[in-house]
């Protein structure tokens, strides 16, 4: 996404969605970080301190994960692609099992 960060109606179908993986890419680490709160937070949409727990995902009917269960942070990575500028690009990996 761009620096604002990802929009709420894509927030809201990640949670839902059957995928397994999902890299994130961003330019600005403060709006992927409030985006990753999100994706990380129990179903219960409660995102304090959703960055430092681990979610564990249960299957639900056909290997499908449960509607509105959090993603895992698997890898997380900044990069730094200009160097002598305040620019940083950082890379999320988040599974769900």
């Amino acid at each position: 996404p761009g620096r604002a960060g990802m929009a709420r109606p894509l927030l809201g179908w990640l949670r839902t969605c059957t995928a397994r993986r999902l890299v994130y890419v961003s330019c600005n680490p403060v709006t992927q970080a409030r985006d990753l709160a999100e994706l990380l937070a129990p179903a219960s949409g409660n995102i304090k301190g959703a960055l430092e727990q681990t979610v564990v995902v249960q299957p639900h009917g056909h290997g499908r994960p449960e509607c509105g269960t959090a993603w895992k942070l698997e890898w997380l990575q900044p990069l730094d692609m200009f160097p002598q500028t305040s620019h940083v690009e950082c890379v999320a990996v988040l599974s769900r099992h």
